[in-house]
């Protein structure tokens, strides 16, 4: 949705833009960065999670006797809260150590 979400001729539009315009790549890609501790596409204990549930709702159903079938599982929004609050405050703490090991972070995160 940041990229492009007018079909295939909005993405190589902007593409070709980023591609030819320095700033406004470097202002996007800080703009990613930023959001990516929060993005559900870097959240890998949710991820991992949901996986393990899924993998457990195809097994309960095997069990049952059930045949193989399409299913959506999702965690409770309950459970999905919990994990992004420990991933966020996991992410400060990394962030921390490596700012005491001399790390250096790209501009606007430090």
């Amino acid at each position: 949705q940041m990229i492009a979400d007018g079909g295939i001729g909005d993405y190589v539009e902007r593409a070709v833009r980023l591609g030819t315009r320095r700033v406004e790549l470097l202002a996007l890609r800080r703009k990613l960065w930023a959001r990516r501790l929060s993005a559900p596409l870097f959240d890998t204990r949710l991820w991992t999670r949901t996986w393990e549930h899924a993998l457990r709702a195809v097994w309960l159903r095997h069990c049952a006797g059930e045949p193989p079938a399409s299913m959506d599982v999702r965690l409770g929004e309950l459970e999905a809260a919990e994990l992004r609050r420990e991933n966020a405050a996991d992410a400060l703490v990394r962030r921390a150590r490596a700012l005491q090991a001399g790390a250096v972070l790209p501009a606007g995160l430090q």
